[in-house]
């Protein structure tokens, strides 16, 4: 059965970041919450803040491996707290949000063969869209790279955790994209570079699941119907998939 929609996740399928581009826009978050605390009357040292902010991302990843949402709002929260500084809620929130907005300075570039892909699989028909997790850096902002790079057009489905409020692989993110696709699960194809997520939300919902090791192998289980390097690499897989019906891992 051919393919008529094909979902990506963000990080590390689409777009990569660079370890100084994650260095600057943490130095710039950590300045921000330095800057909440002094004006909440504490001294905060180098090192305190940078275990605290450390501690944050800590927490952000038990909660993403239990499938929970942590954002901005949940990191700023947490790094204060260990600082031992209250603010009310106003200040928190227009914290958090600074937090988001500066995930725009991050340098991010597209993965091998995406920017050739993406406008290719649009105008063959495929519809597209974007199932992705997020941490302080919201679906919005994520969006805005897309948009810079001329793809955002090319995608009319997008499904950010932020947004929704759970994390891969529960099986709500793809069931709403695909709804709002309009593509049925045997009729669509996930692309996302880790297993736990990625591979097993998608054939949990019943598409063709398609890992991208260009990053990283995560060859945990389960098995996807193929592994890709290069966003090129779907065009052969489409064929045959179209041709020959459903592989199967």
């Amino acid at each position: 059965m051919p393919i008529r929609a094909i979902t990506f996740d963000f990080w590390n399928t689409l777009y990569r970041d660079t370890e100084e581009g994650l260095s600057r826009v943490t130095e710039l978050r950590m300045e921000v919450l330095r800057e909440v605390a002094e004006g909440s009357g504490a001294a905060v040292a180098e090192e305190e803040l940078a275990k605290a902010y450390r501690a944050g991302f800590e927490q952000y990843l038990h909660a993403w491996s239990e499938r929970r949402q942590f954002g901005a709002h949940e990191h700023a929260t947490h790094v204060l707290a260990a600082l031992g500084i209250q603010v009310d809620e106003g200040l928190l929130a227009r914290t958090a949000a600074r937090l988001e907005e500066l995930g725009s300075q991050a340098e991010l570039a597209l993965l091998p063969g995406a920017a050739e892909t993406i406008p290719e699989l649009a105008r063959r028909g495929i519809k597209l869209g974007v199932i992705s997790d997020t941490g302080v850096t919201p679906g919005r902002v994520l969006a805005g790279f897309l948009e810079r790079d001329g793809l955002h057009e090319h995608f009319s489905a997008f499904t950010f955790s932020d947004a929704t409020g759970y994390t891969k692989p529960d099986l709500r993110a793809f069931e709403r994209t695909l709804a709002e696709l309009g593509t049925p699960p045997a009729e669509a194809l996930h692309v996302g570079d880790l297993s736990r997520t990625d591979v097993a939300g998608a054939l949990g919902a019943g598409m063709v699941a398609v890992r991208m090791a260009y990053k990283h192998d995560d060859d945990d289980p389960p098995a996807p119907h193929a592994v890709i390097c290069d966003h090129r690499e779907l065009f052969p897989l489409l064929a045959a998939l179209g041709n020959g019906g459903r592989r199967r891992p």
